[in-house]
């Protein structure tokens, strides 16, 4: 009888916390407004947090519940699902309401608004427009990319400027088709083309060699014109102490070119690419550390300063944003407009404009060379820009 009476116990402290895990998966997105595709999010809510909320619920039950009444027990479960209910509602509605009160504020706003533009930024001139005139120069748009991917640079040791882009089939497509690369004398004539394909095509550009760790291939075409492809060799069985022994040979200098991929090291020796597969126990922090970084030590708006990567931007002597219209939304009231900025570019100034609204300032890149016959301009690396004197 007792038993029983002790398995009844344990089957309803049993349903009381399954009932209050229920509860939490269907109440917890809604009165945290956290997405389940958000990873933070489902690890925090859907993994962490339960194992919690079940262990809980049994400490609620034992410690304040057991001997209540079932009738009375159901009540009070029905009593907290109501509750987060009305919470759930209420949330909602705030939701719901933010951008319709939003939106009667933007127009309080812009009724009240009455700002006309300042004469000094009447005639600065668009960005985005293919030609831009400014002092004595031309300042010509060359190449754009699409989504979240940069227009890629890398200036080789003949002072030839290796341009990367992506081709997409579709402006809205996610990932590029094709990978094209050009290359720019010092006068910033195309004098080559270069072209490969995505996935197991794609080669990448590690300090003018372009490398296919997929195919297990390298040319040197961003260096001297060759795309023949030559096999990178390959070694999956040496020991520590072979393993050992390259790495103090080939990836200890300062002028040392290698990086780690798929379970294996890549190392340039007499410009000949080797590969092995490593021990993580071969290798120092150190080592790690100063290996080659996919996608940022060739581009050439970037420098090292301290150990720290900068990005080589031009001044902003000026920058001012007029607004023209406030609009409503769900995360609030926003101004819509145009900005206006004042770079100094060298020793001249560019006065360029854009459209935005008040939170979204672009930022710009520039690059000066004295062995180049020009100098490079881009904005977020999305437009690259190559400026020449008029002619």
């Amino acid at each position: 009888m007792v038993m029983n009476k002790n398995l009844k116990m344990i089957l309803k402290a049993l349903l009381f916390t399954v009932v209050l895990l229920i509860l939490y998966f269907i109440f917890s997105p809604l009165l945290t407004n956290i997405a389940k595709g958000w990873i933070a999010g489902a690890v925090r809510y859907y993994i962490i947090f339960p194992p919690i909320v079940f262990i809980l619920g049994l400490l609620i039950y034992f410690i304040a519940l057991r001997h209540i009444p079932d009738k009375k027990l159901y009540t009070y479960m029905a009593f907290l699902t109501a509750i987060l209910i009305v919470l759930s509602i209420c949330r909602y509605a705030y939701q719901a309401s933010l951008g319709w009160r939003m939106g009667i504020k933007a127009k309080i706003e812009n009724s009240r608004y009455d700002e006309s533009l300042p004469q000094k930024y009447e005639n600065y001139q668009i960005l985005g427009q293919k030609d831009i005139y400014f002092a004595d120069k031309h300042m010509e748009r060359q190449y754009n990319t699409y989504g979240n991917k940069w227009v890629e640079t890398y200036l080789n040791p003949n002072n030839e400027l290796i341009v990367i882009t992506q081709e997409y089939d579709d402006t809205d497509d996610t990932y590029p088709s094709l990978i094209n690369m050009r290359k720019l004398d010092v006068d910033a004539n195309e004098i080559d083309t270069h072209t490969c394909g995505v996935n197991r095509n794609r080669e990448t550009l590690v300090e003018g060699y372009l490398v296919n760790i997929e195919r297990n291939y390298y040319n040197t075409w961003a260096l001297d014109g060759d795309k023949t492809q030559k096999p990178i060799e390959i070694s999956d069985s040496l020991s520590i102490e072979e393993q050992k022994d390259i790495v103090e040979k080939f990836m200890s200098g300062d002028n040392a070119l290698y990086f780690f991929r798929n379970s294996r090291a890549y190392y340039l020796n007499d410009s000949t690419w080797f590969a092995f597969a490593y021990d993580g126990e071969v290798m120092t922090r150190d080592q790690y550390s100063k290996s080659f970084n996919f996608g940022l030590q060739y581009d050439i708006f970037l420098y090292k300063i301290d150990g720290r990567t900068e990005h080589s931007r031009p001044e902003n002597i000026d920058v001012y944003f007029h607004k023209v219209v406030a609009k409503g939304a769900n995360y609030g009231m926003v101004w819509c407009g145009d900005w206006y900025h004042t770079l100094g570019l060298g020793a001249d100034t560019l006065n360029i404009k854009y459209e935005g609204d008040d939170d979204t300032e672009m930022s710009f890149l520039y690059y000066s060379n004295p062995k180049l016959n020009y100098q490079l301009f881009s904005t977020n690396n999305k437009y690259l820009y190559i400026i020449k004197e008029r002619e």
